[in-house]
């Protein structure tokens, strides 16, 4: 029995090892290339919120929707030196504060959408990614403004 458990325990610390040195390879090549600069580590989760429209930042977003129905929707964001604030409204349902931000900040995380791409697709994806069958659209109103100054401003 003593024998069989040293032979498992053996095992483990040989197969964390082999993992450990394993993630490890490399690090001394990359460390010394980057001859002691400072390092900034950007979480993955704020990268996806800071999605980018032909490599900028989105700091503005402004979508209005009527219905066949006449309901009226309208999703607008705006974010100036970190700080953000939104505005969602669905017929009479309003959303605001920081619960309309963490709404929209995932709605523009969903965006891919490029200067470069055709009106039509870019208002085909931007009701996907809200949730808005293109059917039920009767007037349609987006506007979207980059930290650098792009925009994108389409009337249907």
């Amino acid at each position: 029995m003593a024998k069989k458990s040293l032979f498992w325990l053996a095992s483990f610390v040989l197969l964390v090892g082999l993992v450990f040195v394993g993630t490890n390879e490399g690090f001394a090549e990359e460390h010394d290339q980057e001859d002691d600069q400072d390092i900034l580590v950007e979480d993955p989760a704020e990268v996806e919120k800071e999605k980018q429209v032909k490599g900028m930042k989105i700091a503005k977003f402004e979508l209005e929707i009527e219905l066949m129905d006449k309901t009226e929707m309208e999703w607008e964001y705006e974010k100036k030196r970190k700080k953000a604030k939104a505005e969602i409204e669905h017929g009479d349902k309003k959303i605001k504060g920081k619960k309309a931000v963490k709404e929209m900040e995932s709605i523009i995380a969903k965006l891919k959408v490029t200067k470069d791409m055709e009106e039509d697709a870019i208002v085909a994806h931007v009701l996907e990614v809200v949730g808005v069958n293109a059917k039920d659209v009767k007037k349609l109103e987006l506007e979207m403004e980059c930290d650098k100054g792009n925009k994108i401003s389409i009337k249907k």
